[in-house]
């Protein structure tokens, strides 16, 4: 063990190594400040040691729990990643499912609304108002018609079988009655034959009935299916439940 007297020896000899390490290889050690410096390195070698074994295990401590944190941060991120990507499904799903909802209920209501011009020799002024309303219930219908069907088809995948079933019957009606209109209309724009006036006027007169039977049945149906059977169909489908992912 190293004493008080041989530290004093060992630290001039310290002082010139630190100053020129050349003098360790120039200038030996005497045998006493040999056993000297041997005894002290002795001494404090353990603690020196120890002291290095300390820090790295400290750092390597430092170094497991910064990892560890890290560890945690990236699964807090792929959770809300999942999240955002979830709600993002969730309102892509909900925005087509509202889509058919609304043209299918724009259809209907278009539809019901749209009724038979008037005779030419009926009021003009009323018979112009009402012809211009209906060119443009009409003109709806007639553009998206297609967008209609296509929505109509592929509902099977946003709502199912039941739904789709629905709305096919829905979309049927809607072009029927589009149908019997622009019959019906054709019906009230022949000019009639002056010379057999009323056997062709009865005769139109039966035919126009016939085709209001059948638009009324039509606008029976609309009714119904935009105010009770749409909403009840896909009400089910169109409620948004909170977002998983938070702000």
């Amino acid at each position: 063990m190293a004493s008080i007297a041989d530290l004093h020896n060992i630290v001039p000899v310290i002082t010139q190594i630190m100053s020129d390490p050349q003098y360790v290889f120039i200038s030996p050690l005497t045998p006493k400040e040999d056993a000297s410096w041997l005894s002290w390195l002795k001494a404090i070698g353990p603690i020196i040691l120890s002291a290095i074994t300390t820090f790295v295990a400290v750092g390597q401590f430092r170094l497991s729990r910064a990892q560890h944190a890290l560890s945690q941060q990236q699964v807090g991120i792929a959770v809300s990643q999942k999240d955002i990507a979830e709600d993002k499904h969730r309102l892509e799903l909900f925005e087509k499912r509202f889509e058919t909802y609304e043209l299918f209920l724009d259809m209907a209501l278009k539809c019901h609304k749209l009724s038979p011009d008037r005779r030419p020799y009926e009021d003009s002024t009323k018979t112009t108002n009402e012809r211009e309303k209906n060119a443009e219930y009409m003109k709806f219908v007639r553009d998206n018609e297609s967008k209609m069907i296509s929505l109509g088809e592929g509902s099977i995948f946003l709502f199912g079988s039941e739904v789709k079933s629905i709305l096919y019957d829905a979309r049927r009606e809607i072009l029927s009655k589009a149908e019997l209109i622009d019959s019906l209309n054709e019906i009230r724009r022949t000019d009639i034959d002056t010379t057999n006036f009323i056997s062709e006027l009865s005769g139109k007169g039966e035919e126009e009935r016939g085709y209001q039977k059948e638009i009324k049945s039509r606008n029976t149906f609309l009714k119904e299916f935009y105010e009770k059977k749409l909403p009840e169909i896909t009400g089910p489908y169109l409620k948004m439940t909170p977002y998983l992912a938070k702000d």
